[in-house]
């Protein structure tokens, strides 16, 4: 008689702890992780575009893993890793493309971030670790079941770097396979589309010879946000003066650009990936191949029903767009 009764219970609580199992998936799921590629150089769009990553990062939306920085000039390094620190995300480490110095300017965000905020842990860029085996240590940490996203809204020359690599002793997968391994999708911003020239595959040899790399090697799925995407879509603008992206945008701009915002293509490719479903971030796709010369960085977009290339069009007006990240920032 015990042995019936304790199967009628059985039967009886197991839908009720299935159910209660399933709503504790749906309370607590899975948060995506990423790593964050930004040449941190002298356009501060990359900034609004961190800004917008941490606060989906804090929102438990995505988990920042890393930092790769594609384009280093002399403060690089401790400037972003202020900045980090001071937007309350301290210890991230930080990658950088050693050799990709040749991308040249002044920016004077990067001297407003060291003077506004406190030291932190990087005294300077030769603290950071290079970008190929920063990339492939935090791709081997991630479990095998798993797979994370790379957000690119950069220079494409430190992924181009990653693909390039060999087996070695972090881990036995060339950069190719390490990336099939163990990445979902890679989201850039670079382009025009369908066809064109854009600053991030074209601004120097380095950059076209990457971008020509990158599309032809890459073996998952890439979504690009192109230049035309962005133009007249502004995020970043209308926070107070003692802020710190208010002190970072006036130092690039001016009043005019602190009080209204920068341009949003990195803003926008960020908050795209974090959504992670076109769809939903208000955008349609053309499927296809992608292909960069390496003499002039031009791209050009062949669409095709099997292609590993996705580009991205805007389905709603600019304001929508706009409206959607200033609430974010806000």
């Amino acid at each position: 008689m015990k042995k019936i009764l304790y199967a009628l219970f059985l039967i009886l609580m197991f839908p009720v702890c299935s159910i209660a199992q399933e709503e504790e998936e749906e309370l607590f799921p899975t948060v995506r992780g990423v790593i964050f590629d930004t040449d941190w150089w002298t356009d501060v769009d990359d900034a609004v575009a961190l800004r917008v990553l941490l606060k989906e990062d804090e929102a438990d939306v995505v988990e920042l893993n890393g930092i790769v920085i594609d384009a280093v000039g002399p403060l690089s390094v401790v400037s972003l890793d202020r900045f980090l620190s001071h937007e309350g995300l301290d210890g991230m480490t930080i990658g950088i493309d050693k050799y990709a110095t040749d991308y040249t300017g002044k920016p004077a965000y990067h001297t407003v971030c060291i003077k506004n905020t406190e030291q932190s842990t990087y005294l300077s860029n030769s603290d950071a670790e290079d970008c190929v085996s920063y990339y492939r240590r935090t791709l081997v940490l991630v479990p095998d079941e798993e797979q994370i996203d790379i957000i690119c809204v950069g220079y494409p020359n430190a992924l181009s770097r990653l693909l390039d690599s060999k087996a070695d002793s972090i881990s036995k997968l060339n950069g190719v396979a390490l990336v099939k391994s163990k990445v979902r999708r890679i989201w850039m911003m670079a382009g025009n589309y369908p066809n064109g020239k854009e600053n991030n595959f074209a601004r120097t040899a380095r950059s076209r010879k990457a971008g020509a790399n990158v599309c032809l090697k890459c073996p998952v799925p890439i979504y690009f946000l192109g230049y035309n995407v962005g133009v007249g879509i502004y995020a970043g603008g209308g926070f107070q003066p003692d802020d710190l992206l208010y002190k970072i945008l006036y130092a690039h701009g001016g009043k005019r650009e602190a009080e209204k915002g920068r341009s949003a293509w990195g803003a926008m490719l960020t908050h795209l990936a974090c959504i992670g479903d076109p769809e939903e971030a208000g955008y349609d796709v053309v499927r296809g191949t992608n292909r960069v010369n390496p003499v002039t960085g031009a791209n050009t977009f062949t669409p095709s029903a099997t292609g590993k290339h996705y580009y991205v069009k805007k389905k709603k007006p600019n304001l929508w767009y706009q409206l959607r990240l200033e609430e974010l920032l806000h």
